[in-house]
């Protein structure tokens, strides 16, 4: 029997029928949406113990190849997106013409502050929770991309609410499963090759604000954290010179505001929080009006307050990374 007359084809449950009379066709597998079978040179019922061998001497073979190409596949992406270079079409396709992009596939990625390299147990853990098909790139020891089918999934655009309860999730199950915190970011679902890469590029953007205010940041989303985003590039330089102008010390007022911005300028929430007297609230917030002349119960000084604390995490954690 020749190599190239042993085929394993996948035939979706509403074809099904027309594999009852093939007599070449044996069933390896039954799943919920199709069946897996292995196509021989001549009819299945007439195959040798030594054609048996050889099938599965060549099931083997395939299962080698598979790994390269998914070897190769992981390093390709490695290298565009550390190099940040425009993605090759010609060279590309040898590695993603066999994925299926009608359905997309899900960029996402891992971070985490120790240097440590990533252990296998994580990721055997996303796949186990996930349960789909994936593949993942480690791009450095803080820093993995994984790339998610979205075929069982069937996540959109617009779908904004199942995707953010979708990385909730993983988050969440690695708090309670793992012993490392590990910070979680998604994208839309890609359905081509550009879309992977400049989806994983900008994942990788994000890593830097992320890391900056690691204590306030759980998981995100392409539509969260908008200004997170777009204070990561400013210069720090000009981030010292805006701070200036609005010096806050005190922790007391720090954390009042913080929780007085979280409960959307609600008084009463705000004190139920903080576990004070809404007249010891308001004695904080005046206190705040007098040191840097802005009413943190008025839309437009709240958003400028907000913008302040962000800024205030993200230098002290730049001068505590500065001093490791």
């Amino acid at each position: 029997m020749k190599e190239d007359k042993i085929k394993i084809i996948r035939v979706p449950l509403q074809e099904i029928e027309n594999m009852v009379d093939d007599q070449n066709a044996l069933l390896l597998l039954e799943k919920e949406d199709a069946r897996i079978y292995l196509k021989t040179g001549h009819n299945k019922d007439l195959l040798t113990v030594e054609e048996v061998y050889e099938i599965v001497n060549t099931l083997k073979d395939l299962l080698v190849k598979n790994e390269s190409k998914e070897d190769n596949l992981t390093e390709w992406l490695y290298r565009q997106w550390k190099s940040k270079e425009k993605y090759i079409e010609n060279e590309s396709s040898r590695y993603f013409n066999s994925m299926n992009w009608s359905q997309g596939w899900i960029p996402l990625i891992f971070i985490k502050q120790s240097k440590g390299s990533w252990e296998d147990g994580f990721i055997k853990l996303i796949s186990s929770y996930l349960n789909v098909e994936l593949f993942t790139v480690t791009i450095s020891t803080s820093t993995m991309m994984t790339i998610v089918s979205n075929m069982e999934l069937q996540f959109s655009k617009e779908k904004k609410d199942d995707i953010s309860e979708f990385v909730q999730g993983i988050f969440e199950m690695l708090q309670n499963e793992w012993d490392e915190e590990v910070k979680v970011g998604v994208q839309y679902p890609a359905f081509c090759l550009q879309d992977v890469v400049d989806f994983g590029h900008q994942l990788l953007d994000d890593e830097k604000w992320v890391m900056n205010l690691w204590p306030k940041i759980s998981f995100f989303t392409p539509w969260s954290h908008q200004l997170e985003r777009i204070i990561a590039k400013v210069p720090r330089e000009e981030l010292n010179k805006y701070l200036a102008e609005y010096k806050l010390v005190d922790n007391e007022l720090l954390k009042t505001l913080e929780v007085f911005i979280e409960e959307s300028l609600n008084m009463s929430e705000t004190a139920r929080r903080l576990f004070i007297h809404r007249n010891t609230l308001q004695y904080r917030l005046d206190k705040v009006k007098q040191q840097i002349g802005l009413d943190a119960k008025k839309i437009k000084d709240a958003f400028l307050i907000k913008i302040i604390l962000l800024l205030k995490d993200g230098l002290d954690s730049m001068h505590k990374n500065d001093n490791q």
